[in-house]
């Protein structure tokens, strides 16, 4: 018996040795599971870079949207800006060349009663006869159109440099006199062309008021061609 029992124990040892070998394996579990942890901050930065990603699309879109919602916003106003400073009505541009005209005559007649130059005095006389018939032909155009002359920025702005020009050349006397209203009408004549060029030129639309224009900018030009020559003589004599 003790043989047999000797016998059996080695086989006995050995099932007691399989069955607890068949439960290593779920220890081996652990190790796998410990594995799958890794996989979700695999998946938890993708999501976390895209949307950081799509936080800065959202951002650009947003950055872009307002710049091109400022820029023309600022296009418009600035168009709208230079439309309205260079546009002006048919009353409009008559009441700039009737204050033009009246600027002209006032100056003119100072200058006819205070002037020692020849060529000054004589220019003075020129003014007063071309502008009264210059205002005449605008004011006769006036009411043939049924067309009110009216006010502008750009009329009021022209009286006040004349009213100005009257009251410096109302302290002037002698030579200092003849300098300052012939450098007056060189600066006034110079700015009337300007302005009927860019200004009341391309905004007639009234057939008559821009023959008109036509007409009397040559008359300005040479009006201001001889003022230079005069200015020039003034500033070389003693």
């Amino acid at each position: 018996m003790n043989l047999v029992r000797n016998a059996f124990l080695p086989i006995l040892v050995l099932a007691l040795a399989a069955g607890c070998g068949g439960s290593e394996p779920t220890p081996m579990t652990p190790d796998v599971t410990p594995e799958a942890p890794p996989a979700p901050p695999v998946d938890t930065p993708a999501p976390g870079a895209a949307d950081p990603g799509s936080g800065h699309e959202g951002h650009d879109k947003s950055g872009t949207g307002a710049a091109s919602t400022g820029t023309p916003s600022a296009g418009s106003t600035q168009d709208t800006g230079s439309a309205s400073a260079a546009t002006l009505t048919d009353e409009q541009i008559l009441q700039v060349v009737h204050v033009a005209n009246l600027g002209e005559i006032e100056q003119a007649k100072i200058a006819q009663q205070k002037a020692k130059n020849a060529k000054a005095k004589a220019f003075a006389a020129m003014m007063v006869k071309d502008h009264t018939d210059a205002d005449a032909k605008g004011n006769d155009l006036a009411k043939k159109n049924n067309l009110t002359p009216s006010d502008s920025p750009v009329s009021t702005a022209l009286k006040t440099d004349s009213d100005k020009t009257v009251e410096q050349l109302k302290t002037q006397t002698g030579a200092d006199f003849d300098r300052a209203y012939i450098d007056a009408q060189v600066k006034v004549h110079q700015t009337v062309l300007d302005t009927l060029t860019s200004k009341l030129l391309p905004s007639a639309k009234n057939a008559e008021v821009k023959t008109l224009l036509q007409t009397i900018q040559p008359k300005i030009e040479a009006h201001l061609k001889e003022a230079q020559e005069i200015q020039k003589t003034l500033a070389t004599a003693k």
